[in-house]
């Protein structure tokens, strides 16, 4: 949680609503993998626990039907849990558990009710990009309808495609929400979040001025980096890391990252924009800052040169900032970031490797898609 100072006091703000009563703002976090979005989430939950708020942890894959979402909530553990004998109006008792008599509009309604009353609730939903749309819709418009009269905190996580997403599910939620952007953090917040845990270990483990250097350098801001990092750094088991150890810990953490940017790859080459990534990291992306109009020059060429019309712009574009390819740091839309520095060089490296006629056709079925979501 390094570097997330401003986003953990928000965080408790909206908790010290929610214990005291309170109608507070829903939170939304938004960045590119590997930002510490999920660790964000624990840590509230974390603090929910502890200030006895009621909390239910979910991921986007859960969110499939209103019915399954009913069943998480009323699990019988959780109801146990919290000295819950059942949900006014809505469960019965079946053999030892919890079961709905039936369903119908209002019974998510009900269920978040029951569980926000008295106590509060605090609901987070991990990976919420990935939700099916009509039951995120179905909670977040039950949940806008409770926090009007039970204290009620709901926090989403995702990659910047969950941004775009909400506004087809609920405008009413983004009205009332908080949005945080997770990117990178500062060199200096890497540096501290690799030493001062390090120094914290029985024994303490030190490092040398140079091989700190290379570390901070190496992660370029990326939390995920630094976490593996360090993880290798407490395997080798020595006091001190000077450039012997680091190059032990190095090995393992280039083997872990390899395998890091071939998912990425993959994950690009399923969604037919490789090609789009790779003319980008030729133009500088992760290296530098591009704008708006950089970004869709280069694109242009990019389909042209494909056979490809002009839909194919803005179509690679939505996929690789939904992704956090692109990374729209500030949320204007108009300045891009790599989301992740150092995978730019790797897209180099791999460049060529699928011919032009499997970019085209890639590239040509994934915006038949997008025209037809759009």
């Amino acid at each position: 949680m390094v570097g997330r100072d401003r986003i953990l006091g928000a965080m408790k703000r909206r908790l010290g609503v929610v214990q005291r009563g309170g109608k507070g703002e829903n939170l939304v976090l938004i960045g590119p993998r590997g930002n510490g979005k999920t660790v964000l989430c624990r840590e509230l939950e974390r603090e929910a626990d502890h200030l006895g708020v009621r909390v239910v942890t979910l991921t986007g894959g859960e969110i499939e039907s209103t019915d399954r979402l009913i069943d998480t909530l009323t699990q019988p553990g959780l109801l146990q849990k919290w000295g819950i004998a059942s949900v006014e109006g809505q469960l019965l008792g079946v053999g030892g558990g919890v079961k709905f008599a039936r369903r119908r509009d209002g019974a998510l309604v009900d269920v978040l009710g029951g569980l926000a009353q008295g106590t509060g609730l605090v609901i987070t939903v991990d990976e919420a990009h990935e939700s099916r749309p009509d039951a995120v819709r179905a909670l977040l418009n039950a949940a806008q309808i409770v926090s009007n009269a039970h204290p009620l905190l709901v926090t989403l996580a995702g990659t910047p495609a969950l941004d775009r997403r909400l506004g087809e599910w609920s405008a009413t939620f983004i009205e009332r929400s908080i949005f945080e952007r997770v990117g990178g953090i500062s060199r200096r917040d890497v540096e501290r979040g690799l030493v001062e845990p390090l120094a914290q270990r029985r024994p303490p483990i030190q490092m040398t001025g140079g091989a700190l250097k290379e570390i901070v350098s190496d992660c370029a801001g990326y939390p995920y980096f630094l976490q593996k990092w360090g993880a290798e750094i407490e395997a080798l088991g020595a006091e001190v890391v000077g450039e012997a150890e680091l190059k032990t810990a190095k090995r393992a953490v280039m083997a872990s990252r390899t395998t890091y940017y071939g998912r990425r790859w993959q994950e690009m080459m399923r969604a037919g924009v490789v090609g789009a990534a790779e003319a980008l990291a030729t133009h500088g992306l992760g290296e530098t800052e591009l704008s708006l109009r950089e970004v869709e020059t280069v694109l242009e060429a990019h389909v042209t040169a494909l056979g490809i019309g002009w839909d194919g712009v803005d179509c690679a574009r939505d996929i690789l900032a939904d992704m956090g390819f692109l990374w729209d740091e500030a949320g204007q839309g108009t300045a891009f970031r790599a989301g992740i520095p150092s995978l730019a060089k790797y897209l180099l490296a791999q460049r060529g490797s699928v011919g032009e006629a499997g970019l085209r056709n890639r590239l040509a079925r994934t915006i038949k898609q997008w025209r037809e979501e759009h």
